[in-house]
Order: structure tokens, then C-alpha cells, then sequence
């Protein structure tokens, strides 16, 4: 009688093993019988939701968690949350001079003529002149400190540009500029004050 009761409870043990997902096999050792300690332990053994983890479980955690992770690049646009266009343009000048009337100034070479874009805070070429402009005031640009003059540019009007790209147009409609821009030069040896 004890051992059909020996039986019983190792059909019980394998059919909880195989219910726990494992399929170690059960060794039995001939005149040996199985105590309800050992059977027990083998069970939490065996068993992910008993206490210990299977050794195959353990060793993909841990790959997991030495995983090397490569840094995050974030490029930062620089501009002024909330702020106006008219303040990101001024944000990108220091040491700002308003002239106390618009003088002429006159470039030997050609010299680019760039528009402050406020939406992207990158300025973008409108095209190239050569001869008399008129400057408004003067200043620094804040990256570099270059000296630069401030161009007063109407629209596919001023200066022989008038067939900018529909792209740098459409620009500047959207940053709310459709009839003139303030503009600039980047000062050379090229650019000099009309006399």
C-alpha cells in the first residue's frame, strides 16, 4: 500500500514539473523512494514562480542588462522659445548700432546679401551684389563676432535681385515678411562707405 501511495505522488510531482513549463527528467534510483522534502525541493527548483529563476532566464537578464547603449545626439536649433521673429533676428546681433541716417555703401566684389531666417536660426543667402547699397545700422554676429551691416532689401526688387528662388521666398512669407526684409553684408575689405 505504501508504495502505490509512492507512485501516486510521483505522477503528481512529473505532472507539476511538466505543468511548470520544465522537462528535466526524474531520475529514480531502484530501492529508493522519493520523500515529500526532496520532491519538494526539486519542485522550487524547477519552478520560476517557487523562488529561484531557471539558469536560462538568469543568463538572458543578465546579457540584458551589460548591453552597451551608443549616446543620443540632439542637435539644438537656436532659437527663442515664444519669442518674435524680430527677436530672434535681434538675438543674433550684438553690440547693435542704428546709423542716425542711411548711408551708401559701395562693394568692389561681388559680396553676398543674406537673409536671417528666424523659423530655422540659420542665415540663407538671397544672392550677390556689387556696387552701391544702402546700410541701416551695423553689428556683430553673436557666433564669430564678425562686423556686419544691415541691408534694407525689398523683395525681388532692390539691388538687381529680382528673381530670388520661389523656396527662399516662400521663407520668407511664412516667417510674415512679403515685402522687404532687413537684410546683411558680412563686412570685407571689398566694402567700403561711398564717398
Amino acid at each position: 500500500m505504501g508504495m502505490r501511495y509512492s507512485w501516486l505522488w510521483l505522477i503528481g510531482v512529473v505532472s507539476v514539473l511538466t505543468a511548470c513549463g520544465e522537462t528535466r527528467p526524474l531520475v529514480l534510483t531502484p530501492g529508493r523512494t522519493s520523500t515529500p522534502a526532496a520532491a519538494a525541493s526539486a519542485v522550487a527548483s524547477a519552478s520560476p514562480l517557487i523562488g529561484n529563476t531557471p539558469t536560462r532566464t538568469v543568463v538572458a537578464a543578465a546579457a540584458a542588462t551589460i548591453t552597451p547603449t551608443l549616446p543620443t545626439v540632439v542637435i539644438v536649433v537656436p532659437t527663442i522659445a515664444g519669442a518674435t521673429n524680430e527677436a530672434r533676428w535681434r538675438s543674433f546681433q550684438q553690440q547693435r548700432e542704428v546709423l542716425p541716417e542711411r548711408r551708401t555703401y559701395v562693394a568692389s566684389e561681388r559680396v553676398a546679401l543674406l537673409w536671417f531666417n528666424p523659423a530655422t536660426g540659420v542665415p540663407v543667402e538671397i544672392g550677390m551684389l556689387r556696387g552701391s547699397f544702402t546700410v541701416q545700422a551695423q553689428f556683430r554676429l553673436r557666433a564669430g563676432e564678425q562686423l556686419a551691416f544691415e541691408v534694407p532689401y525689398f523683395i525681388n526688387l532692390d539691388y538687381g535681385l529680382t528673381a530670388i528662388s520661389e523656396p527662399l521666398r516662400e521663407q520668407m512669407q511664412a516667417a510674415g515678411y512679403t515685402e522687404s526684409v532687413e537684410a546683411f553684408v558680412i563686412a570685407t575689405d571689398a566694402i567700403r562707405p561711398q564717398t
